[in-house]
């Protein structure tokens, strides 16, 4: 568990984490890297594991010494020293040597201290494990889905292939770092998360996700979120609350057989689906829905979500009642001309007077249901 200075985040974050039946499988290890914070931080991790029963190995993560690296340039070592992104690289560089390289595990799970889990997210791992070991293509098994938003998922045990690396809560290979280790820059300036993907990529390799993700962002305030674009983004996504219904002292077969995701079959099954696919429109994904206006000729005060363009009233009040984590009331303003969409609206209070907006109530359509079979596969054209 890597953690900064948010002694409050990790206690939440490890409360949930110890809660998991399965912890008692695992060694624990928190890397702190916060001399100020460090003391703080690790009685944090002491209580909580002391009152869970879990033993709390840490160590503190030096910071970035830049005598040993007397060949960077200023700005290079600026970045270390001064920018947050290089601090989390040169965290997450220090964990993966002390794990991989120092105790000489084979696997390990890295998270966050802005993180908590799902009831399965021990499960998902000990399930999913082998399969980085049956097939190199996989590198890494993620509890993170970065589309896994709550109104298109619907399958809490499908899991998946991705070539886009996800972080936040994941499990990594020794096998896998030998070669990552190699290819690691001098200063990922981008972020090393995005310079894991483009090193997936480059090496042609995939992660295994869940569809609903397990592991959930809940803090208000770190260095990826800190505006409320963020904050939206991260409270649509789905949550899985599928209770783990294995055994620590049994193999876990939590999402049945995974097999299907060994590599030239998985491909297979993709081709095979995508051809098979039936052709819809985002209007033939929603249930049916009705609306009423509620000022004519009028836009909406403050303007939440631009949910896209549809041709009808109708279907645009369908994907309002559809898309509650973006639209926080059943009221939006739709205009008939071209381009301008469908918009929902923070409240019924009326912004300018407009003569091509009107402010409408969106209504579900009793015992109305998307007609859609849940074993077959759509393909939606992408058009906003």
């Amino acid at each position: 568990v890597l953690g900064h200075n948010r002694a409050d985040s990790l206690k939440k974050s490890l409360e949930t984490l110890f809660s998991l039946a399965d912890i008692s499988m695992f060694e624990v290890f928190l890397s702190l890297d916060s001399k100020t914070d460090e003391a703080a931080m690790l009685q944090v991790g002491q209580a909580v594991g002391t009152e869970h029963g879990v033993k709390v190995n840490s160590w503190y993560a030096e910071p970035f010494d830049p005598s040993r690296y007397p060949a960077f340039n200023k700005d290079m070592l600026k970045w270390y020293r001064d920018f947050t992104t290089g601090k989390i690289a040169h965290h997450y560089w220090v964990a993966f040597e002390r794990i991989f390289m120092e105790k000489g595990f084979s696997f390990a799970i890295f998270t966050e201290e802005d993180l908590i889990y799902s009831p399965d997210f021990l499960a998902l791992f000990r399930s999913t494990a082998w399969l980085l070991e049956a097939d190199p293509s996989l590198w890494c098994v993620s509890a993170w889905n970065d589309i896994g938003f709550s109104d298109i998922t619907s399958d809490h045990c499908r899991l998946q292939r991705t070539t886009y690396f996800p972080g936040l809560g994941f499990l990594l290979t020794r096998q896998a770092w030998l070669e990552l280790r190699e290819m690691w820059p001098e200063a990922p300036t981008m972020g090393w998360d995005y310079w894991m993907r483009t090193a997936f990529r480059e090496k042609g390799k995939e992660c295994v996700i869940p569809e609903i993700p397990r592991s959930h962002h809940f803090a208000e305030h770190g260095s990826s979120v800190n505006n409320k674009r963020q904050l939206k983004l991260f409270s649509s996504m789905a949550w899985s609350m599928l209770p783990n219904r294995c055994d620590p002292s049994r193999p876990c077969f939590q999402f049945g057989d995974v097999s299907y995701l060994l590599g030239d079959g998985y491909e297979r099954m993709m081709v095979d689906a995508a051809r098979s696919a039936v052709l819809t429109t985002r209007a033939g994904l929603l249930a049916a829905a009705t609306s009423a206006i509620v000022h004519k000729g009028s836009e909406c005060q403050e303007q939440v979500t631009h949910l896209g363009v549809f041709e009808h009233l109708d279907q645009c009040a369908a994907a309002v009642l559809a898309q509650k984590a973006a639209c926080p009331t059943p009221l939006f303003m739709f205009s008939k001309e071209a381009g301008w969409g469908c918009r929902c609206c923070r409240d019924n209070t009326r912004g300018n007077a407009h003569e091509l907006w009107s402010m409408y109530e969106a209504r579900p359509v009793q015992g109305a249901r998307a007609a859609l079979d849940r074993h077959r596969l759509y393909a939606v054209p992408y058009l906003y």
